[in-house]
């Protein structure tokens, strides 16, 4: 099978929101998307004898804030006259307003924080253990998904980054054939690898 590239033309994006069977909105006219393959580990802190690399010299293990650190993502999408780029994309970037959910179209749209489990660093073994919430209840966050058509047509292959939080300090780019918007986000969930899209209802 000869070797074949996959480009943002193979590429379909979808938001997810956190209820059972999730709301998603795919991207049309979407930009290209930056963002990490997986979640750093803890740092390896050096321990030498006396300022010397001696038998005895050894690691440390750092903090488990690098497994729950936010990552940077980033996507952008074409403003239109027609939904989903109208404002439905522009609700999942706004802050909740005092209330639970998020109404996108006509669908109450759930906040993914707290949803994935990522693997600790305890040196006695390491344990799966889900992400702790917010404080703050007007964040709310949603899993981004981007999935690659094979050009092979044999294996699709993508990634899911659970509980990305959309910045509302978004950019709003002006050009002279098109407004976008580039959304700024920070994923706090697992990363992970998929093959298909999430189930799901569009909202």
């Amino acid at each position: 099978m000869a070797f074949k590239s996959w480009t943002v033309k193979n590429g379909r994006l979808r938001l997810f929101d956190g209820t059972a069977t999730p709301f998603f909105l795919e991207v049309p006219f979407r930009g290209t998307v930056v963002g990490p393959v997986d979640r750093g580990r803890p740092d390896e802190n050096l321990v030498l004898d006396r300022g010397r690399i001696t038998s005895d010299a050894h690691y440390v293990q750092g903090s488990d804030e690098a497994i729950l650190r936010p990552l940077p993502i980033t996507l952008t999408f074409r403003m239109a006259n027609t939904e989903p780029n109208r404002t439905k994309f522009l609700t999942l970037i706004r802050s909740r307003g005092g209330t639970t959910t998020k109404t996108v179209g006509t669908r109450a749209w759930v906040t993914t924080k707290a949803t994935s489990q990522v693997r600790n660093a305890d040196p006695e073994g390491t344990a799966l253990h889900t992400t702790p919430a917010f404080i703050d209840p007007e964040k709310h966050c949603v899993d981004v998904e981007l999935l690659y058509s094979d050009p092979d047509a044999s294996a699709d292959q993508g990634l899911r980054w659970n509980e990305v939080y959309l910045r509302p300090d978004a950019s709003l780019r002006e050009g002279d054939q098109d407004v976008s918007i580039e959304l700024n986000g920070e994923v706090y969930g697992a990363i992970d690898t998929i093959t298909a899209f999430t189930t799901g209802t569009e909202s």
